[in-house]
C-alpha cells in the first residue's frame, strides 16, 4: 500500500486513471474495463478544495492557501500475487466490504476523511485507488503529520483488517510480492521469468530514462499553466476590462485550457511510467534480496557441508564411524555430521562401509602376517640345519679325504715292503724253511694290502 500528496492538476490525472477516462497507461486491458467498480464517487477537485480550506481555516492561517498546494491524499491498495489469489476466491461482495472497511479505517488513523474509492480489476492484479482530504480535522496537511512511523502502522491495518476477510493471508510479504498492480504492463506481466531476469536491468535503465524526461516535460507544463493561470487572474481581478482586454482574456483562456489539457496528458504519461519505473525497482529490488539470500544460502550450505566432509573425513581416519551389527550409525562425534546428513548421507553410509571394510581386510593382513611369520621362521630353522648339514658333510668329506690320503699312503708302504719281500725271497742263498717263512709273510702283506705280487716273484725257482 502507497500514499502521496496531490495538487490540484494531480488529482485530475489521478480522476482520469481511476475513472479511465481519456488516454490511458499500455498496462489497462480495455476489454475488462467494465469489470472495474465505483465503491465511493471521488469529489471533484473544487469540492477537495473547499474541504481543505475550511479545515485549514481552524488554524488561523494569515495567508491564504496557495493555488498548488496539495488537496488530496491517493492511496493504492495492492497484494502480493499469493495474496491476491486468496483475495480474489472470496468474491466481489466481500472485496468491496474489505476495501470499503480498510480506507474507512486509514481515515480514522490519519484523522481524515474519505473522498474516492475505486477498485479495478482490468489490470494484472486486483487493487483498489482511493482518495482522502489532504488536510485532517485539526486543519493540519498529511504531508507534515505523516510520519514514517505513521505510515508504517497503516501496513498493520491493513493486515488486520483484510485478514478478517482472508484468515490465510499473512503480513510481511517479501517485497518482490508487494507490487503495485497499477504499474504492470500487461507485455511485461506475461514474460517468463527467465525473459524478464534478463531484460530487467535495461528495462529499468530505460524507464527511468523515459520518466526523467516525463517529469521534466510535466514540470515544464505546470510552469506554463501557472503562467497563463496568472495572467487569466489578473484578468479577472480588474472591474471593468477593455475591448482588447476581452479578446485577451477569452485568448487566455483558450490557451490555459490547452496547456492543462497538455498539462493533463504529461501527469498521465509521467504517472504511467513513474508506476512502471516503481515496478521495475521493486522487482529488481526483490531479485537482489533473492539473490543475497540464496548466496547466503548457499554460503551457509557449503561450509556446513564442509565442516561435515572434514569431520567424515576425520571419523574415517580414525576408524571410529561404523555399522554396528544391527545396522546403525555409530561415530565419535555425530554432531558435527547430523547438519549435513541429508545431504551426504550416501557418503556417510559409505563411510561407514568402507571403515568396516577396512577392519576386515586389516584383520585379515594381520592373519596373514601371522602366518608369514611363523613360515619364516620354519625356514629359517630349516635353513639353519641344512647349513649345520653342510657344515658337517664338508667336515665328513674332509675327513675322509685325509683318511684316503693315510690309507692310500700306508699303502704305498705295504707295496714297498712287499716289493722288498718277493726281491729278498728270489735269492738263491736263502734255505727252505727261510724261504717257506717268507712267503708266509709275503701272503699275509698282500692281504693286506689287496696288491697282486710282481709276475716275475711267484715262484721259487727248483
Amino acid at each position: 500500500m502507497r500514499i502521496g500528496s496531490m495538487t490540484a492538476q494531480k488529482m485530475a490525472g489521478q480522476l482520469r486513471h481511476d475513472l479511465r477516462r481519456g488516454l490511458q497507461p499500455d498496462y489497462v486491458d480495455a476489454s475488462r474495463i467494465k469489470l472495474n467498480r465505483v465503491l465511493l464517487e471521488p469529489s471533484t477537485t473544487g469540492e477537495l478544495r473547499n474541504i481543505c480550506e475550511e479545515r485549514r481555516a481552524l488554524r488561523q492561517c494569515q495567508r491564504k492557501m496557495k493555488s498548488n498546494a496539495a488537496i488530496g491524499t491517493r492511496g493504492i491498495i495492492t497484494f502480493g500475487s499469493e495474496a491476491a489469489q486468496m483475495f480474489e476466491a472470496i468474491g466481489s461482495s466481500q472485496q468491496d466490504r474489505a476495501f470499503r472497511a480498510l480506507t474507512k479505517a486509514i481515515a480514522r488513523h490519519l484523522n481524515t476523511t474519505v473522498h474516492g474509492l475505486v477498485v479495478h480489476n482490468d489490470e494484472a492484479t486486483i487493487h483498489a485507488h482511493f482518495i482522502l482530504a489532504a488536510f485532517n480535522m485539526n486543519g493540519d496537511p498529511l504531508s507534515k503529520s505523516t510520519s514514517p512511523k505513521v505510515l508504517s502502522a497503516l501496513q498493520d491495518i491493513a493486515y488486520d483488517v483484510l485478514s478478517t476477510f482472508c484468515p490465510d493471508m499473512e503480513r510481511g510479504r517479501r517485497y518482490g510480492d508487494r507490487i503495485a498492480a497499477g504499474a504492470d504492463y500487461a507485455d511485461t506481466v506475461h514474460k517468463s521469468v527467465k525473459e524478464l531476469h534478463r531484460t530487467l536491468p535495461a528495462d529499468l535503465a530505460k524507464k527511468r530514462g523515459e520518466l526523467k524526461t516525463l517529469e521534466l516535460a510535466e514540470q515544464e507544463a505546470e510552469k506554463r499553466v501557472q503562467e497563463m493561470q496568472t495572467r487569466v487572474s489578473k484578468l479577472h481581478d480588474k472591474a471593468k476590462l477593455s475591448d482588447a482586454e476581452v479578446k485577451r482574456l477569452a485568448t487566455y483562456e483558450k490557451r490555459l485550457k490547452d496547456r492543462v489539457q497538455a498539462l493533463n496528458t504529461a501527469q498521465a504519461k509521467a504517472e504511467a511510467a513513474r508506476a512502471e519505473a516503481t515496478r521495475l525497482a521493486e522487482i529488481a529490488k526483490a531479485e537482489q534480496i533473492e539473490e543475497e539470500t540464496k548466496s547466503k544460502a548457499a554460503k551457509e550450505e557449503a561450509e556446513m557441508l564442509t565442516t561435515a566432509v572434514t569431520a567424515l573425513a576425520e571419523e574415517v581416519n580414525g576408524r571410529s564411524i561404523r555399522r554396528t551389527k544391527d545396522g546403525k550409525l555409530t561415530a565419535s562425534h555425530p554432531e558435527r555430521l547430523k547438519p549435513a546428513a541429508k545431504a551426504i548421507s550416501p557418503a556417510i553410509l559409505a563411510a561407514a562401509d568402507l571403515v568396516g571394510k577396512l577392519e576386515t581386510e586389516e584383520a585379515e593382513l594381520r592373519e596373514e602376517r601371522a602366518k608369514l611369520a611363523l613360515r619364516e621362521q620354519e625356514v629359517r630353522k630349516r635353513e639353519a640345519l641344512i647349513e649345520e648339514q653342510v657344515k658337517k658333510n664338508k667336515k665328513d668329506r674332509d675327513d675322509l679325504q685325509a683318511e684316503r690320503a693315510k690309507v692310500e699312503t700306508l699303502k704305498n708302504k705295504h707295496l714297498k715292503m712287499i716289493g722288498r719281500m718277493v726281491t729278498f725271497l728270489g735269492r738263491d742263498d736263502l734255505t727252505q724253511e727261510a724261504w717257506l717263512e717268507g712267503k708266509a709273510l709275503e701272503q699275509e702283506a698282500r692281504e693286506l694290502s689287496a696288491e697282486d705280487p710282481p709276475e716275475e716273484f711267484g715262484h721259487r725257482p727248483l
